[in-house]
């Protein structure tokens, strides 16, 4: 299996040399425009070989993972931005007007619903090749709808309520006339070494007659999915509402940082509410020195940025990482999963990444074992 992936992994990176090269010359900050117009971009470019009961589809596969280009216009008190993925998945990204406020902001579109830390940070800066898997497993991603935040001294409110998504995704708690009611509550606390985060947060969704399913991939967003629970009509077992809350800590402590999730899912069935919960444990060490921001503004830590560029008398950051990621599907299925996994993500500049990624999955019950070996480069301008 390494072999394998060290192959598909050995064509990406070699199909993507001009486009590292170019981002080494040129990824650095640029000077300010007088323009409040700016396009941005963001590529992964992934290969994975795994094995396993859980893997679908050949062992080694190498894909765009993700073609990110957004437009943004924006003044001191206004942003308007449209993004779409041309890679995988083809679907839209940030798409909306906000008004900013002294304190807070108010928008209408299409954005990420105000839930879970890890699904909340910048894409090109989780810990693995994809964010922990609850996530996705729980439909936690972009609704179509107002979102709106207020800041106060210690705390960050952020909520919104929504009704379908652009995309009008399958049996993923997003689709038309799918209604959602979020909120979160953070806070970051600095300190001497960097900065405590604490967090909650909460969804009420009713699922119009589509019902759900929550189903992931194995380690790797270029894998089909595999379904671990079907909940739509048929099926015989119609999700017609749910009720999600989730709790979130992390932290800083100089080149440190460290983050544990947990939520619980209460889905309404014919037959009755039952209850799955979900966790996530991750850390990771920055042998370079870095430390991650933290942005109380969004209530999330930002990826570490070289403090020696390649290029500019250094060698980048390197970071070595680590997850243990838990899904606990009882009582809707006899089975759970638990994967644990290790990597290392080289930093060359601020807009540059490369990730290697090994994970083992354990599964119990319906739910069986994989193990993966992956690696992405990331560029973004």
């Amino acid at each position: 299996m390494p072999r394998l992936a060290l192959c598909a992994t050995g064509s990406v990176v070699a199909g993507l040399t001009p486009v590292l090269v170019a981002g080494v010359a040129h990824a650095g900050p640029s000077e300010e425009s007088s323009s409040p117009f700016n396009l941005s971009g963001l590529i992964f470019a992934d290969a994975v070989s795994g094995s396993g009961d859980d893997w679908k589809g050949d062992e080694t596969q190498a894909d765009i993972r993700l073609a990110e280009f957004s437009l943004r216009y924006e003044t001191e008190s206004f942003i308007a931005v449209a993004g779409y993925d041309f890679g995988q998945n083809r679907e839209w990204r940030d798409v909306g007007i906000v008004r900013r406020f002294d304190r807070g902001s108010l928008g209408f579109g299409y954005f990420k619903e105000p839930a879970a830390l890890s699904k909340l940070s910048p894409q090109g800066g989780t810990l693995g090749m994809e964010a922990p898997r609850f996530g996705s497993t729980f439909g936690m991603g972009r609704r179509l709808g107002v979102h709106g935040s207020w800041q106060t001294e210690h705390l960050l409110f952020q909520g919104a309520v929504t009704n379908g998504s652009l995309d009008s995704p399958d049996a993923t708690g997003r689709g038309p006339g799918q209604t959602a009611a979020s909120i979160r509550v953070s806070t970051g606390i600095e300190h001497v070494q960097g900065v405590f985060h604490l967090g909650g947060y909460a969804r009420w969704l009713d699922y119009d007659g589509s019902g759900f399913k929550l189903s992931e991939g194995p380690h790797s967003g270029i894998v089909d999915k595999s379904i671990y629970v079907n909940l739509t009509p048929s099926y015989g077992r119609e999700a017609e509402r749910s009720t999600l809350f989730g709790g979130e800590v992390a932290a800083t402590a100089g080149r440190w940082f460290v983050s544990a999730e947990a939520s619980a899912l209460s889905v309404d069935l014919p037959t009755g509410s039952h209850t799955v919960t979900v966790g996530a444990l991750q850390a990771s060490v920055a042998l370079t020195g870095e430390r991650r921001s933290y942005s109380p503004y969004k209530g999330v830590f930002k990826p570490i940025k070289p403090d020696r560029a390649l290029g500019e008398g250094g060698y980048g950051a390197v970071e070595l990482t680590a997850r243990i990621d838990h899904l606990g599907l009882s009582p809707l299925i006899d089975g759970s999963s638990t994967e644990v996994g290790f990597g290392v993500i080289w930093t060359p500049r601020e807009n540059v990444r490369v990730i290697a990624r090994h994970e083992e999955e354990f599964g119990r019950g319906a739910m069986p074992d994989s193990r993966s070996l992956g690696i992405r480069v990331q560029f973004g301008f």
